[in-house]
């Protein structure tokens, strides 16, 4: 997809924000931007993932263009997420570290990530956010399994493991089911870390 930013849409933006003092969400902001007419927000199509994608980096894009002009000229410091968006005053003790340490500000500025990214590109991020997310849900299955949460580490994990194959093993008087859920658990998280997936 082209792109040209103009910065009629900054403008707009910034009236919006400024029009809602305790924050705005994106969708709430996609909306009030497709009702003022401005042509970048007039086809938005929410049920279709690759316009949504585009949507959502057109006003996130001018959001950290605006966010950056906002802070060099010391009028505000423009907080960016996505369920609030909010102009606030600029506090002194701050620094800089609000604009330079966002990890999102080099996607987000790169237009090249809006013209690349496919509607297969889309569904490949989708698809790996909910195997993620499951994994995850599994993750935390197969450590109470092994009687432990979140935070730990690999070591201790195995050490749990060894301990409990010893309390549960059927020649000390274990159980061979209960023996058998432990090494489940423990061969999925066997595979989440050998994946790197921690």
């Amino acid at each position: 997809m082209e792109y040209n930013p103009d910065s009629s849409l900054a403008d707009l933006v910034l009236q919006a924000l400024e029009t809602h003092p305790l924050g705005i969400s994106e969708y709430e902001l996609i909306q009030w931007l497709k009702n003022t007419g401005h042509g970048s927000f007039q086809d938005v199509v929410f049920w279709d993932q690759l316009s949504l994608f585009q949507t959502h980096f057109i006003l996130f894009h001018t959001l950290y263009q605006l966010r950056q002009k906002c802070w060099e000229s010391n009028r505000a410091r423009l907080e960016i997420n996505p369920l609030k968006i909010i102009l606030l005053p600029i506090e002194e003790s701050a620094g800089n570290d609000m604009v330079e340490n966002d990890p999102l500000l080099d996607y987000y500025l790169d237009l090249n990530n809006l013209k690349n990214t496919s509607a297969d590109d889309i569904t490949e991020l989708l698809t790996s956010f909910w195997q993620t997310l499951s994994n995850k849900d599994q993750r935390a299955a197969a450590l109470r399994e092994l009687e432990l949460t979140d935070p730990v580490d690999y070591v201790k994990i195995k050490h749990q493991h060894r301990r409990l194959v010893m309390r549960h093993h059927p020649d000390r008087g274990g159980n061979n089911k209960k023996l058998q859920t432990i090494n489940t658990a423990m061969d999925f998280l066997n595979n989440l870390y050998n994946a790197g997936i921690k």
